[in-house]
């Protein structure tokens, strides 16, 4: 697996441990679809059939077109589901795809999603080369806030610390940063805190959006999460 594994590692960012991972994923073709396939959803999206989502994730959830065409934010018709695809640096192959139904609950708990590949190696990679201690990180749980977020210039994380127990070590990546977590419910929040704590972080802000989307947060509440 060499010639693969040091690959994996140095071209797509994929920590060493989990290329092997990613290997034995491809020889049971479990891996993400194609991004010819990633297209073809995010057309549905953007034709007359899913102006419904495309109205919900631009009016509702603040996202604009030029966001989401730049993430690939896709509808896939024949499941009625909201695709959510990250992409290798070189932006040729998806890491991996999430898969929300639609229409998405207010309680995160009770949405129905699948997830095709490792979520977080993205994010891992991007911590890992941006060590910017001058620049806050923040956290959500909800992949479109963090888009979100990422729209407005905000280096936004989501759900990467629920890789901590599986790889402590990676957690490292966010010692001595500034962190702030933001999340629309208590519980998380207290849980990603708890976390973070245990990182020896140099500090942590938590922003409790209540119910609303973090959209509404800006724009309905005119506040800022600095």
């Amino acid at each position: 697996h060499g010639f693969i594994t040091d690959f994996l590692t140095l071209a797509e960012g994929t920590p060493e441990e989990e290329a092997f991972n990613e290997i034995e994923e491809i020889k049971k073709r479990n891996f993400p679809p194609s991004l010819a396939e990633i297209q073809v959803w995010h057309n549905q999206l953007l034709s007359p059939a899913g102006q419904p989502i495309l109205d919900y994730l631009t009016i509702e959830r603040g996202l604009t077109i030029d966001t989401i065409k730049k993430y690939l934010l896709g509808f896939n018709e024949s499941e009625n589901e909201l695709v959510f695809p990250a992409l290798n640096i070189t932006r040729q192959n998806p890491i991996c795809v999430k898969f929300t139904k639609f229409p998405i609950l207010p309680t995160p708990t009770k949405n129905k999603i699948r997830v095709v590949g490792p979520p977080y190696l993205l994010g891992y990679h991007k911590l890992k080369f941006n060590r910017d201690h001058r620049t806050p990180k923040y956290i959500t749980i909800n992949e479109i806030d963090a888009i979100y977020l990422r729209q407005f210039g905000f280096e936004t994380y989501c759900g990467f610390t629920d890789y901590c127990d599986l790889h402590p070590d990676w957690c490292q990546l966010f010692k001595d940063l500034n962190i702030i977590i933001v999340t629309s419910y208590d519980d998380e929040s207290l849980v990603n805190t708890y976390e973070f704590a245990k990182i020896n972080v140099k500090s942590i802000k938590r922003v409790n959006l209540k119910k609303d989307y973090i959209s509404d947060y800006f724009i309905k509440s005119n506040k800022t999460i600095n």
